[in-house]
């Protein structure tokens, strides 16, 4: 799998320094539509979906974000300005779990305009999610162009097709 390459209004804003003690936090729990977003969410465009965090001044920081649901967990893994425009691959593991519910999830997120994104290198019998059609996208590749802050969010159901259990991994 090869990838080219906030929610619109701030949720909140804090102050940090190394004085400090670290800050949390919480949003709301299960299908927020911010990290965790509903079946009709998912393989479209989004305009406030994701979280974006930066600092005013420039300076870095480190943010730690861990979410949960039920019987799904979600973390955010970024790689910031450095890898602007790079290829990235979709890792994890297989699915391999005898539940009708398991599914592999990808999201992106716009960090400037017109961004082009193309998703392509997954095993072509693969099936995505379209709203609420478990296998609502079939394309060998997937295409979407992203304004900054917009996100989109990708799953491979595990029981939408016998490839979704590794077929999103990318093994090139």
């Amino acid at each position: 799998m090869f990838i080219k390459a906030q929610v619109q209004h701030p949720l909140t804003s804090f102050s940090l320094s190394k004085a400090t003690p670290p800050v949390t936090y919480s949003l709301s729990n299960g299908d927020n539509n911010i990290t965790l977003v509903s079946n009709n969410n998912t393989g479209v465009v989004l305009s406030t979906a994701g979280l974006r965090f930066e600092a005013p001044s420039g300076d870095n920081f480190y943010v730690n974000y861990r979410g949960r649901s039920g019987s799904q967990a979600a973390s955010i893994t970024t790689k910031g300005r450095a890898a602007l425009g790079q290829k990235f691959k979709w890792g994890g593991a297989p699915i391999e779990a005898n539940h009708n519910t398991m599914s592999a999830t990808l999201g992106i997120m716009a960090s400037e305009d017109d961004t082009n994104i193309t998703i392509s290198g997954y095993n072509p019998n693969c099936e995505f999610r379209l709203q609420n059609d478990l296998d609502g996208l079939t394309a060998n590749t997937i295409n979407i162009t992203l304004q900054k802050g917009q996100s989109y969010v990708l799953e491979a159901a595990k029981d939408a097709a016998s490839a979704n259990v590794d077929g999103w991994i990318a093994l090139q």
